[in-house]
């Protein structure tokens, strides 16, 4: 399913903090061997909304053989070997729902209380060790779509990345956006209990819980404290891979949809290496 690309097909793209810190994110494109195959299996599933930081609805299927994580793996490998970290453990797909890093080999969709639209499906349980999810942006005629967040925390011996890869073939849906946090200097949240953990700690004059929510987009917060400094263009088949500790967003253009096939699809997945 996915085509056997070489290393010099993973094309990075380096993030930095003011601090110096460095934060690659990589690119690999024409990854699906039969992307309209692919795309159709998203098509053909029933989706719920996701009540993570993805403004959109989300749906999963068993998956014994999918070899997105493989590819994700590689980038991920890639991206660490790039800023000096090497000395890889062990590298596994894990399960990001609602914000919260679930345990290994438990996938799930969180319950949810039926909504009348035109996309959903029932809350259920998924009990497999494999487990593709797919995601499609919720049809808004306007909205603000860039919110910076992070999907997840590194720590001393752990990073987690996300991947995705763009399965619309007109390409028309938009991007995704990183930003710089303007009063910090940071691109991404630092590794707790560093230096550049505790001199953003004390610019940004909060406690250590604090900090994420200090750095990520709230509603009805200043859209102007982050600026865009690096965008990765929409293009079908091309897959992203992103340290998850990096402020970014959807870069979307408001979309008046009927049908799921007119919507932004993308499926994802998500890697925790060891060090």
């Amino acid at each position: 399913m996915i085509r056997n690309f070489s290393d010099d097909e993973i094309h990075l793209h380096v993030l930095e903090s003011e601090s110096g810190s460095r934060w690659p994110v990589a690119t690999v494109d024409d990854v699906f061997l039969d992307p309209g195959l692919v795309r159709q299996l998203g098509l053909s599933l029933n989706y719920r909304w996701s009540r993570g930081a993805y403004p959109g609805l989300e749906a999963a299927f068993s998956a014994e053989n999918w070899t997105l994580r493989e590819a994700a793996i590689r980038a991920s490998v890639r991206i660490l070997n790039h800023i000096g970290e090497g000395n890889i453990q062990r590298a596994e797909s894990v399960s990001i729902r609602g914000g919260r890093l679930l345990p290994e080999r438990k996938h799930w969709i969180e319950a949810c209380a039926p909504r009348p639209e035109i996309f959903s499906a029932p809350a259920r349980e998924i009990d497999f060790h494999s487990v593709a999810l797919f995601n499609v942006l919720r049809p808004l005629t306007s909205f603000s779509s860039e919110k910076p967040h992070l999907d997840s925390v590194w720590t001393q011996k752990e990073r987690f990345f996300s991947a995705f890869v763009y399965l619309n073939p007109n390409a028309q849906h938009g991007g995704t956006a990183f930003f710089r946090h303007r009063t910090s200097g940071v691109v991404a949240l630092p590794i707790a209990q560093t230096k550049e953990f505790a001199d953003l700690q004390r610019k940004l004059n909060v406690s250590a819980e604090e900090v994420v929510p200090a750095l990520t987009f709230k509603a009805g917060g200043d859209e102007n404290s982050w600026e865009r400094v690096h965008t990765v263009q929409e293009r079908f088949n091309r897959m992203v891979v992103l340290p998850g500790p990096t402020l970014h967003s959807i870069s979307a253009q408001p979309t008046i949809a009927t049908q799921l096939s007119d919507l932004r699809l993308t499926c994802s997945e998500f890697i925790k290496i060891w060090l």
